[in-house]
């Protein structure tokens, strides 16, 4: 199915962004190529993102050529998810602990949860 996108579109998705980033908290591995997609349409139209790996997902930092793949932006993981599982993380990401989810809670504009 075909959905009509009004022609300034991308004027209004980067004006409801600038106040801040989009967040994106993803706790299941399965969503990976959702979080791929968005992360590319974030970065087609100017849009920062922060990224916060926990759970499930922090087994997505084992594909380092994923990783490193994916668009700039700030990436982070749950320090705890990933000592309970064995990953070290490649160094696009900052592991840290749930505070800087918080921190991303608070400075993102938008979040998106999966």
């Amino acid at each position: 199915m075909q959905v009509a996108i009004d022609s300034n579109y991308e004027q209004i998705v980067k004006e409801s962004f600038q106040n801040g980033p989009l967040g994106i908290l993803i706790s299941k591995s399965e969503n990976k190529s959702l979080l791929e997609d968005l992360l590319k349409e974030a970065s087609a139209v100017g849009i920062e993102t922060m990224v916060f790996f926990m759970d499930d997902a922090i087994n997505l930092l084992k594909d380092f050529d994923w990783i490193n793949s994916l668009p700039s932006g700030d990436y982070s993981g749950c320090d705890l998810s990933a000592q309970r599982r064995g990953i070290e993380a490649p160094e696009k990401i900052n592991m840290a602990g749930q505070y800087h989810n918080a921190v991303m809670m608070h400075e993102c504009s938008h979040i998106v949860s999966m």
